[in-house]
C-alpha cells in the first residue's frame, strides 16, 4: 500500500479544495496549546465538509489523556498522532488508531520496541543536523521490517530517497498548489 499523504497546518477552509488536487489522504489538525493549535470548533467544522476518502488525524503533544479523549470525539478525528514525550502506559484504552512520533536517533530501536504493542505505527522524524547520518537507512530498513513506519516532515528529496529506499513511506509535494498550508507540517502516513 503506497503511503497516503498527509498535510497538517490548513489555515482556511477553502485550502481542504486544494488537498485534492495534490492527492491528500489525511489532513492533520494540531491542538498543542501555544504551538500554533488549532481551534477544535473550527477543526470540527472542516472535519465535516471532508471528503469520505480524507482521513482527519489530530496531532497531540503532552496532553492529559481526558482532553485529547474530548477532542478526539468532539471533532470526530478518526487517528491521533502523538508527538510528545508520552510514556508507553499513556496509550492504554484509547479507541483510536494512535500513531507516535519518534526521533529518528541512536536508542528509536530501543523506544519503539517499548511502544509496539500499544500504537498502530511510527512516524519518525530526522532531526536536519542528522538528515546524512549513515545509520539511518539502516534503522530504518530494520523498524520498516518490525513496525508500521513513515517518514515525517516536508524533506530533502535525499530523506525522501532514504525512507523509500528503506521501505518507510516518503512523498514530496509540490507547495505550490497549497496556498493556505504551512510547509513544515507535511508527513507521509500509512492508514
Amino acid at each position: 500500500m503506497p503511503p497516503t499523504l498527509m498535510v497538517s497546518g490548513i489555515t482556511e477552509i477553502t485550502s481542504v479544495s486544494e488537498l485534492l488536487l495534490v492527492g491528500t489522504g489525511a489532513v492533520g489538525f494540531r491542538f498543542i496549546p501555544g504551538a500554533g493549535g488549532v481551534d477544535p470548533e473550527w477543526s470540527r467544522e472542516v472535519v465535516l465538509q471532508l471528503p469520505p476518502l480524507i482521513v482527519p488525524v489530530g496531532i497531540f503533544a503532552n496532553q492529559p489523556k481526558h482532553e485529547v479523549q474530548e477532542i478526539a470525539s468532539f471533532c470526530r478525528l478518526d487517528v491521533l498522532l502523538f508527538i510528545g514525550e508520552e510514556v508507553p502506559q499513556y496509550f492504554h484504552g484509547f479507541s483510536h488508531r494512535v500513531i507516535k512520533g519518534l526521533d529518528l536517533c541512536s536508542r528509536v530501536e530501543e523506544k519503539a520496541k517499548g511502544y509496539a504493542d500499544r500504537v498502530s505505527g511510527f512516524q519518525l522524524s530526522i532531526p536536519s543536523d542528522q538528515l546524512t547520518a549513515p545509520d539511518h537507512l539502516l534503522q530504518l530498513k530494520r523498524l520498516s521490517t518490525r513496525y508500521h513506519v513513515v517518514v515525517a516532515g516536508s524533506l530533502p528529496k535525499h530523506t525522501m530517497d532514504l525512507a523509500e529506499e528503506s521501505g518507510a513511506g516518503g512523498v514530496h509535494l509540490d507547495w505550490s498548489a497549497l496556498k493556505g498550508c504551512r510547509e513544515h507540517l507535511v508527513s507521509p502516513l500509512r492508514i
